[in-house]
């Protein structure tokens, strides 16, 4: 059986981030200061999965990365956001 792609997390958490579709079809999704980003791939495949992402600015260097792929459940990566769009507001 084919893996299900991620769902983005509850948009509740997400007041203020910005929605940006990737020339290749994927989706970031990225935080007010533009330091924290969550990339849905558009394919699904490690290579390509779901990316979050801390930079120490808007087009600095990765801070950490965690990248998660077709079997985390979804509600980890949306606890995860979630928590990190709290962090930030």
């Amino acid at each position: 059986m084919p893996a299900a792609e991620p769902e983005a997390p509850d948009e509740d958490c997400f007041d203020g981030w910005s929605l940006h579709q990737l020339p290749d079809g994927g989706e970031v999704f990225a935080s007010p200061c533009q330091r924290v980003r969550l990339h849905f791939p558009s394919t699904p495949a490690w290579d390509s999965a779901v990316t979050v992402a801390a930079y120490d600015g808007p087009t600095g260097e990765p801070l950490w990365r965690a990248r998660f792929d077709d079997t985390a459940p979804d509600a980890v990566i949306g606890s995860l956001m979630c928590a990190l769009a709290h962090d930030l507001a």
